[in-house]
């Protein structure tokens, strides 16, 4: 029974190591994807905002 328990123990070792690194590398995409959205939101808005002020400023 003592080698099935070691066995065992391994493997469960194994699949926590792998999920921990899933999770991370899940983690690290969903923030990089949410500061890229950010980022090119806002720079887009930006540039909107300053087409817009320019438009109402060349036609009053």
């Amino acid at each position: 029974m003592a080698v099935y328990s070691g066995c065992l123990k391994n493997i469960m070792t194994k699949i926590l190591k792998t999920a921990k690194t899933t999770f991370k590398n899940v983690a690290k995409a969903m923030i990089v994807k949410v500061l890229f959205q950010f980022i090119f939101q806002s720079s887009i808005a930006l540039i909107g905002d300053f087409y817009i002020g320019f438009k109402k400023a060349h036609y009053f």
